[in-house]
């Protein structure tokens, strides 16, 4: 199976825990439960661990491809939630080996002010028999 590297970086599972009542620069609050932008925190996520999805046997058997998108957010503790998946291309039985693997994700996460932050990301997965 092949999937795409990742584009970007992204998770899945509990609701976003709150993010500690601190401050930015000049003592400037952040808002507790925000979710930024890729371009609104001042330093990306970095992946920790991204286990690929597994290509399901019904799937290899039947000679299945899909394309799978899932929007989700990283969350302030490096965790993933929130995973919106949709299946673009081929069967929607798709969607459950990309939730499995998104809840095995972790990060570092994003800052914005020096702060642990949530933030949106997004990653494409493409399910291909070829080698």
């Amino acid at each position: 199976m092949q999937t795409a590297p990742p584009a970007s970086l992204g998770g899945i599972g509990a609701p976003i825990a709150p993010l500690p009542q601190t401050s930015g620069p000049a003592g400037t609050p952040l808002p507790l439960d925000a979710v930024y932008s890729a371009d609104a925190v001042d330093t990306q996520p970095e992946a920790l661990e991204q286990p690929s999805p597994q290509y399901p046997d019904w799937a290899r058997a039947a000679s299945e491809t899909a394309v799978v998108l899932a929007r989700f957010v990283i969350t302030a503790q490096g965790g993933v939630a929130d995973a919106q998946i949709r299946v673009t291309e081929g069967d929607p039985r798709f969607a459950a080996p990309v939730r499995t693997a998104l809840g095995r994700w972790r990060f570092r996460p994003a800052a914005k002010a020096g702060l642990p932050v949530a933030v949106r990301a997004e990653q494409e997965f493409r399910f291909d028999l070829q080698p």
